[in-house]
């Protein structure tokens, strides 16, 4: 019985740590909705869900850039956007495809604040012809703020704007080629942690 117990809690303890979360907007009903608050576990201001595949002004870089089918997020006329962890627990923003949806060279700017303090800024460019694997660093972060400027007009489009297109957002983990993979980092340290308050359990069970 006291070893039944101990595999129970041993299996929760490490349970939902190693795994990265992919932020991909595909269960978001319907198309040009707001993102609402609390949708894997953030909130979101001036970032629209976007149904790429079904666009009514395609070819553009949303459906370029939907590494996810059929959704994307995007920056509402162009302008600053963000999100933030519902309570402002901090996590780790780990990579996403962005893509620049009617621009060439299109500038985007990321900030990321943990606490109020700007712990990570670092500008890209991107592209309107395809999507760009973002790597952040995983950096921990409780708000990340996003700035668009500049780029030239992509040839074939008929829009224009310094809109962005998101998919694939990853947090608390690691990507390759924007797919979530364990924190081999995060991973060691929480089975670390996990085998001494393993141990420690066992002893108070015995």
């Amino acid at each position: 019985m006291k070893r039944t117990i101990c595999n129970v809690i041993c299996v929760q303890l490490l349970a939902g740590f190693t795994y990265a979360q992919d932020i991909n907007f595909d269960s978001i009903a319907g198309t040009y909705n707001a993102i609402p608050s609390g949708y894997a576990g953030m909130n979101w201001n001036n970032l629209i869900e976007l149904n790429a595949q079904n666009y009514s002004f395609n070819p553009s870089g949303y459906l370029n850039g939907n590494t996810s089918s059929p959704n994307v997020a995007f920056n509402a006329y162009g302008s600053p956007a963000s999100f933030y962890s519902v309570g402002l627990t901090p996590f780790a923003l780990t990579s996403a495809e962005f893509t620049a949806a009617w621009f060439n060279n299109l500038n985007l700017e990321v900030e990321g604040y943990l606490g109020g303090h700007l712990v990570y800024d670092q500008n890209f460019t991107l592209q309107e012809t395809a999507p760009q694997d973002l790597q952040f660093g995983s950096v921990m972060v409780d708000t990340v703020n996003f700035f668009t400027s500049g780029g030239t007009p992509a040839p074939g489009v008929i829009g224009s704007g310094t809109q962005f297109a998101l998919d694939d957002l990853i947090v608390n983990g690691s990507s390759v080629n924007g797919a979530p993979v364990p924190d081999a980092g995060a991973t060691a340290l929480l089975l670390g942690l996990s085998a001494g308050a393993i141990g420690l359990i066992r002893r108070k069970l015995s």
